[in-house]
């Protein structure tokens, strides 16, 4: 009957819909948090190019007391933060939608991947300058 049919292929495009809706949310997410990792690599990046000036002993253990707490927060937001993104990169690269009526996976690749790249060499550049 044609339009059984027709129905089968409506209810296949609503749900075709929904899982690209569900990956530009993910999108979403990993562009945030792309945001947030970029502004804190460029936060990070002037504070570790930045010479202080040291004339006591005091200011000589405050600044070695902030850059221990740096390094604690490098290695907090690797664990946590850059992490993240990458699941939320590696959910979205590997979705697919697929039945006998459609297809779709995420259309902008390269996109998600230039993002990664991007806070890769940011972390790998925090690396030389600590």
């Amino acid at each position: 009957d044609l339009s059984a049919k027709k129905k089968l292929v409506l209810e296949d495009d609503l749900a075709r819909e929904t899982f690209k809706a569900k990956l530009r949310v993910w999108n979403t997410v990993h562009e945030e948090a792309y945001n947030k990792l970029t502004q804190w690599i460029g936060e990070k990046t002037t504070y570790l190019n930045t010479r202080e000036e040291i004339d006591t002993i005091t200011k000589a253990l405050v600044q070695i007391s902030i850059l221990q707490a740096y390094e604690k927060d490098k290695a907090a937001a690797t664990s946590t933060n850059v992490s993240s993104l990458k699941k939320t990169g590696q959910d979205i690269l590997t979705a697919e939608y697929k039945t006998e009526y459609s297809h779709y996976v995420w259309d902008k690749p390269e996109e998600i991947k230039q993002r990664e790249s991007t806070v890769d060499d940011g972390w790998a550049k925090l690396s030389e300058l600590s």
